[in-house]
């Protein structure tokens, strides 16, 4: 929890120092259009229909996301596995860290103009010291255009979570297709330019699988009560698939390992 509030910190420095010298190399936004030096065809063919906003559209279905995993990482506290709610919060927020670090890199050395009207030339107010790099706050004010997409990550996050540790089809392919709806929406609001979205899109899901196949194990005791199959308790000692596929996926698992290795000594 400590590791993951301190990537969001260093993280929103980074961001700071990447305004601060935008402001300095007059890298300006906002998109203006096919005459521009970055032409963006996903702003060209959704227009501006969901440009000025109050609230971002994008910034509407990230929390429908993360309300559900939300939801779903704590019901187990409410039942009789709260073992599973930690292991869920753990893998989640280990992977915060290093996709924010991945994020970090990837904008602090290339300079992009913001898509966001906020940052054009007239209104642009960038940090003016090192000071106010390391002191300002903001969620979403900053400017300098950042790659990977922000809302992306964390929703694919979220999603990816689900995705092994839940066994309701409904709710996979609900989040699934929030990440497709979010990743439309935030290109039709100018939110990020479509290669921030696709960017996060492949990138995201590679961090997930890479560190489930290093670490395919959870942490702590595991008492997800999933019963034993019948292929097991003839074959010989019972496999505890909760350990195996991390928390009692049985029918997808991103980056999953145990389900093959187990089933590989019956087949032979």
């Amino acid at each position: 929890m400590l590791g993951g509030l301190f990537s969001l910190l260093v993280h929103n420095w980074v961001h700071n120092m990447a305004y601060y010298y935008a402001g300095i190399y007059q890298v300006y936004g906002p998109y203006k259009g096919p005459s521009n030096r970055i032409h963006d065809f996903g702003f060209e063919w959704f227009g501006t229909a969901f440009v000025g906003w109050s609230t971002p559209p994008g910034d509407i279905v990230l929390y429908i996301t993360l309300a559900i995993a939300i939801v779903y990482a704590l019901r187990p506290l409410v039942f009789s596995f709260p073992t599973r709610t930690l292991n869920i919060l753990w893998r989640v927020l280990t992977m915060s860290i290093f996709t924010v670090t991945g994020r970090c890199i990837s904008f602090i050395f290339t300079l992009l103009p913001s898509s966001a009207q906020h940052c054009a030339e007239d209104e642009f107010d960038p940090p003016k010291n090192w000071g106010e790099i390391f002191t300002h706050v903001s969620v979403s004010g900053g400017c300098s255009d950042l790659i990977y997409s922000g809302h992306m990550m964390y929703a694919i996050l979220a999603t990816c979570a689900i995705f092994r540790y839940a066994q309701n089809w409904y709710i996979k392919a609900t989040c699934l297709a929030l990440n497709i709806l979010q990743g439309f929406v935030i290109v039709a609001s100018r939110a990020h330019y479509s290669v921030d979205v696709i960017v996060a899109a492949y990138t995201i899901p590679a961090f997930w699988c890479t560190f489930a196949y290093f670490v395919p194990e959870d942490i702590g005791p595991n008492a997800v009560p999933i019963e034993k199959t019948s292929l097991a308790a003839e074959e010989g000692p019972p496999v505890d698939p909760a350990r195996s596929v991390g928390g009692g996926v049985l029918d997808l698992e991103l980056g999953a390992t145990g389900a093959s290795s187990a089933a590989s000594p019956v087949q032979a």
